[in-house]
């Protein structure tokens, strides 16, 4: 009895604390029956909890960010920041186009491993935007056999890389593109990228 009771005893005492919103937590149970099982089930949810209320809490933030900014580049420097937080990533960047239409376009880049950034320019070929405003809502894009990729992607370029692709469309025009690198084998979630 006392065998079954120190196994239940855990998984109680770890529901009180994500009654209490510690996500974060997690039952340790080795007991290689049924609630070794239970208990890994409820590590595997707390983990997702954790995961979607880091999401809301950073789509929050960012909502935020949208209504008090005074400039696009508040907007851009808050999801450079928080973007690492929900969505496992090697690199992030934000393309924003110039009202003008240039072909040369600003690019903010997060090192999400080294958490630098930098300012690159990139030159934008009139095929890649039409794709991206014919294209879906998101994109899965990986290197063609060749290595070549879209000229937004070329500063996140690395071996082993597949690319997240946002365009940001308004009024049937393409304002930005977000893009994030992520290692192929270590790739997101498909719930991570809703």
């Amino acid at each position: 009895i006392r065998r079954s009771l120190a196994p239940m005893r855990e998984l109680q005492e770890g529901t009180h604390r994500i009654a209490g919103r510690d996500f974060g937590s997690r039952v340790a149970i080795r007991s290689r029956d049924e609630f070794e099982e239970l208990g890994a089930s409820f590590n595997a949810m707390a983990a997702q909890l954790d995961r979607q209320f880091q999401a809301l809490a950073t789509a929050a933030e960012i909502d935020r960010a949208v209504l008090s900014a005074t400039s696009a580049g508040e907007i851009v420097g808050t999801l450079l920041e928080r973007l690492p937080d929900v969505y496992p990533c090697a690199a992030v960047s934000v393309t924003l186009m110039t009202p003008d239409g240039a072909k040369s376009q600003p690019m903010m880049v997060r090192d999400c491993v080294r958490g630098t950034r930098s300012k690159v320019r990139v030159d934008l070929r009139a095929d890649d935007v039409q794709e991206l405003l014919d294209g879906a809502d998101s994109s899965l894009v990986l290197p063609s056999p060749d290595g070549h990729l879209p000229a937004y992607l070329a500063p996140l370029a690395q071996p082993g890389r597949g690319y997240f692709v946002l365009p940001l469309r308004y009024q049937a025009q393409l304002v930005g593109v977000i893009s994030v690198a992520e290692h192929v084998e270590a790739a997101a979630e498909p719930d991570a990228r809703v």
